[in-house]
């Protein structure tokens, strides 16, 4: 992907974690080929209550007229019962914007669901 931008705060810049960062674009850039951009930001944090580093994983995309963001940031009381797994943190943030990403294809294309009983005209 020519517009991918990787940053790591408080986190290692491992070769290998940049080489699944990079693979998880390009496969979301294969789905989805209107996107423009996408910035990554691997973060690492002491929020866990145990004291353990805890790794923050945040995905921006953009396509034309729209921007989509997503974090995998778990509730506090979860904080504890989290490892440091960078790849899990990786996974859900790129299935969470996938999602979005999906639901904001279904929107344009017209494949919008509606609840029963609900009558829906035709876009003008």
């Amino acid at each position: 992907m020519d517009h991918l931008e990787i940053s790591f705060h408080r986190a290692d810049p491992s070769p290998t974690l940049k080489a699944e960062i990079e693979r998880s674009a390009a496969e979301l850039q294969r789905r989805f080929p209107r996107i423009y951009s996408m910035r990554v930001a691997i973060e690492g944090s002491k929020a866990a209550a145990n004291g353990s580093d805890l790794l923050l994983a945040h995905v921006q995309v953009r396509v034309p007229g729209h921007e989509f963001a997503s974090s995998n940031e778990p509730p506090k009381a979860e904080r504890n019962q989290l490892a440091a797994d960078v790849r899990t943190t990786l996974k859900a943030a790129f299935t969470a914007v996938s999602k979005q990403l999906t639901k904001h294809q279904d929107k344009v294309r017209g494949d919008v669901k509606h609840h029963d009983g609900q009558i829906s005209e035709p876009p003008a």
